[in-house]
């Protein structure tokens, strides 16, 4: 059973970041079910570094998109992303050196964070885009 199941309240309404949220939500419920099943650390580990490169990449676009389309928000999203990959990068450092477990709270975390994210934040720019006709 998925942790996170995509849906329109997901969506921002621009097929591209729609597209990479979807893959955010699948790298997160596979980490997920990877977890339920005790799978080691070397797996977990890879899975956890595959979402942080992952959304680095989104968030770049994203931030990039910003820069396009002259988004008024773009500061304080771009800080969130930031704090993102820093709590994220610090769990999974602490994690490789043996500091801490995966662990429901921090899977609860991350799905948190995601839906939290896109459903406040990204649709404030995929409004925004609309609003002044960029898409739809």
């Amino acid at each position: 059973m998925n942790l996170i199941n995509w849906n329109e309240s997901l969506s921002v309404g621009i097929d591209k970041f729609d597209q990479e949220h979807k893959k955010l939500v699948s790298l997160i419920n596979h980490l997920n079910l990877a977890m339920s099943q005790g799978k080691s650390k070397d797996i977990l580990g890879g899975i956890i570094s595959e979402l942080i490169k992952y959304s680095q990449t989104h968030f770049k676009n994203e931030e990039d998109f910003f820069k396009e389309i002259n988004f008024n928000e773009s500061q304080s999203h771009i800080n969130s992303h930031k704090a993102f990959v820093i709590k994220v990068g610090d769990f999974e450092s602490r994690f490789k050196r043996g500091q801490i477990g995966l662990s429901v709270d921090i899977i609860n975390f991350l799905k948190e964070w995601l839906t939290k994210h896109i459903q406040v934040e990204d649709k404030k720019y995929g409004e925004f885009a609309k609003s002044k006709n960029i898409i739809g």
